[in-house]
């Protein structure tokens, strides 16, 4: 039977079928054993230690005017994985063509003439893709996206000479090869720029794309840290860039004061909801005036759901 051993110190790996890495048990370096990847293109992003990150969270909560209240804090469970997802630089040339309309003032009359409009030009962009199909959630994704913007020293899986024993947390599966991902990246990109130059106009009349390079294309495992805490009689949830501690996410409770000031917002939408229907019914027309009730209504529906909730929601 075929024995996997660690390309570092030669001891056996005990190797998940569906792993990409897998990390040596006695010298901490990540070993690909699965897929047809290049160690050259796969990269480690270095994670703060786990006290790093908890240190991090009680020093966001003494700053923070409203969850620095709330006295009871403790910290349930500090967890992270390592999040693999696909970095690019993408390089094509557009060319469109589209409507607008513009106005202008002749003496006394506004003359609303169609101007149209046609470009070609060099796109290049930096793009990314998680590298799993289901991301848990939109903060993860926001730390995977952070990446193409900050950066970081990653190191390659190839290296080493690493320290390779501070890297503790476990390497998450990749299922999107680098083909795949490639294809997909092309057509979100050009999905993107259809709507950007839509958008510039009332018609878009032409939209061609090309995509001519993909350069830099790499893998790169990104630290997620999530704090699970409780406060104020119930448990809530904070997500942490694991490579500058950065807090992407954090649900808090509602202090009195908000629910308070929700309450009374919501009781005075209620109140004045009758007196403007009726003002603007008698000028503006039936409908006009049912549309806005409604309109308050909804209004105030919305802040009286919101007395009840028991989070607000903090992103970076």
């Amino acid at each position: 039977m075929y024995e996997i051993r660690c390309r570092r110190c030669g001891a056996p790996l005990t190797a998940d079928p569906e792993s990409l890495i897998d990390i040596c048990d006695y010298c901490g370096y990540p070993n690909i054993v699965g897929g047809d990847f290049d160690p050259g293109s796969v990269y480690v992003l270095p994670t703060l230690p786990r006290s790093s990150i908890e240190d991090r969270f009680y020093d966001i909560a003494r700053r923070d005017p409203q969850l620095s209240s709330f006295r009871d804090i403790e910290v349930l469970e500090v967890s992270g994985a390592y999040f693999p997802a696909w970095y690019a630089s993408l390089k094509g040339r557009v060319t469109a063509s589209w409507q607008v309309t513009r106005y202008e003032q002749r003496g006394k009359e506004v003359i609303a003439r169609k101007v149209y409009l046609k470009e070609t030009t060099p796109v290049a962009r930096r793009a990314f893709l998680p590298a799993r199909r289901r991301v848990p959630s939109s903060a993860i994704r926001d730390v995977l996206a952070s990446y193409t913007v900050k950066g970081g020293k990653a190191v390659s899986i190839a290296q080493e000479d690493f320290d390779w024993e501070k890297i503790k947390l476990e390497f998450l599966g990749v299922e999107i090869g680098r083909g795949e991902a490639t294809r997909i990246m092309v057509d979100k990109l050009i999905d993107a720029l259809r709507s950007e130059y839509r958008a510039r106009g009332e018609k878009l009349d032409y939209f061609s794309a090309r995509i001519d390079e993909v350069e830099g294309m790499r893998l790169v495992y990104v630290p997620v840290w999530s704090v699970t805490y409780t406060a104020g009689g119930a448990t809530y949830t904070a997500v942490f860039d694991g490579h500058d501690g950065t807090c992407i996410y954090r649900a808090e409770p509602l202090t009195a004061t908000e629910r308070l000031i929700r309450m009374i917002g919501g009781l005075a939408l209620s109140a004045l909801a009758g007196p403007i229907f009726a003002a603007t019914a008698s000028v503006a027309g039936f409908e006009t005036s049912l549309l806005l009730l409604g309109g308050s209504a909804l209004a105030a529906y919305t802040i009286g759901a919101s007395i009840v909730e028991s989070a607000r929601v903090e992103r970076a």
